[in-house]
């Protein structure tokens, strides 16, 4: 099939019989050939991941957005700061299009540059501007990226939050966390600290919380969360545990601290993929995370048991659908990018050191 004109917009292909839909993107991808790659997060839905050329969490697409180099275009099929990465990390030639075109993560609207900088300037009025260290999670925007990258912090995942707590923290130095609280706190506990030495930054009265003297504090966490994972509870484990005796239960650090203790394990989306994966048949697992990486690992794994901690999904990642990456294929084969990602070069510059520093921790 040879490729046809785009039409105006993402929501007239509506208008066509889905498999009709679903014909004119793969023709549209077939004619792009290696001048596009097309990267696709877990928590997008089967008939987005059909076109990944790449799937992953958002470290192991930032280190293939970072390795891109053949390609011209890039397609992120994910929410805003995703792209924003990649085309932070991409070279100068080469385009960033999100299908979505906006796609606002929740959690990185929880932390701007002002109210950033505000916290920064106090809590480097306890410990010294060479005492504080900036971890930004990856769930945030270029412009809170690049105020980390200026002052020597890093961006980190949850893959790699860990590490970057540990790296922050060399030295005897404090981290201050932006902008995910639980995620935070989880892997200071993970390092072996109790959770009272974590204080948390209240980003509404713009004030420190601890309940231990200030000095005893090893990292300051932003009072931010994901929706989708703060909706897990630990009656969800325990039912879960009533209903299939002896199942593993894996959760994502986002979680609460209470909902990971409860449960057997934590870990990133990747993390969670290869323990499902490398599992032996008849295993039985009950995942804490978005519905839909939970629902296709219950179908690519069909000798297994796979079942949500409970259903629980990202409205913002649902944004991408067929007929908006229809649409970009479309009109980039035709050769009118549209929906192009751009970080003002400046932004750019800071956060790329912030991004750097991401992709060298282990």
């Amino acid at each position: 099939m040879s490729c046809v004109s785009p039409l105006g917009s993402p929501r007239e292909y509506e208008a066509l019989p889905p498999e009709r839909v679903r014909e004119r993107a793969w023709a549209a991808r077939r004619a792009l050939g290696g001048r596009a790659v097309v990267l696709v997060h877990h928590y997008q839905t089967d008939e987005v991941m059909e076109f990944a050329d790449f799937r992953g969490d958002s470290l192991e697409l930032s280190r293939v957005a970072a390795a891109q180099r053949d390609s011209q275009y890039i397609v992120f099929c994910g929410v805003d700061f995703m792209a924003e990465s990649a085309a932070i990390l991409a070279s100068g030639e080469q385009t960033v299009l999100m299908p979505a075109g906006d796609a606002p993560c929740p959690m990185a609207g929880m932390v701007d540059v002002e109210s950033m900088a505000q916290a920064w300037a106090q809590l480097t009025g306890l410990w010294g501007s060479d005492g504080l260290v900036p971890l930004v999670y990856q769930n945030s925007s270029a412009a809170v990226k690049a105020f980390c990258g200026a002052h020597g912090g890093a961006v980190c995942t949850s893959s790699n939050a860990g590490p970057a707590v540990r790296w922050a923290m060399r030295g005897g130095r404090r981290a201050l966390f932006v902008p995910d609280r639980y995620l935070a706190t989880n892997s200071v506990i993970q390092l072996g600290y109790p959770e009272d030495r974590v204080g948390l930054w209240n980003r509404k009265s713009g004030r420190l919380e601890a309940s231990v003297p200030v000095d005893d504090l090893v990292l300051v966490a932003w009072d931010g969360f994901c929706a989708v994972h703060r909706l897990f509870k630990v009656e969800d484990v325990r039912a879960i545990r009533e209903q299939y005796p002896g199942i593993r239960v894996i959760v994502h650090p986002e979680c609460t601290p209470e909902v990971v203790q409860a449960s057997d394990d934590s870990g990133s989306t990747a993390y969670i993929v290869r323990e499902v994966e490398k599992a032996p048949g008849g295993a039985r697992f009950a995942i804490g995370t978005e519905w839909h990486l939970v629902n296709r690992l219950a179908n690519d794994n069909p000798g297994k048991t796979v079942v949500p901690l409970r259903r629980s999904a990202c409205a913002t990642m649902a944004r991408t659908d067929i007929f908006n990456v229809c649409y970009v294929l479309e009109n980039l084969a035709a050769g009118k990018p549209v929906k192009i990602v751009t970080v003002a070069p400046e932004i750019a510059r800071q956060a790329r050191s912030a991004l750097q520093r991401m992709l060298e921790i282990k």
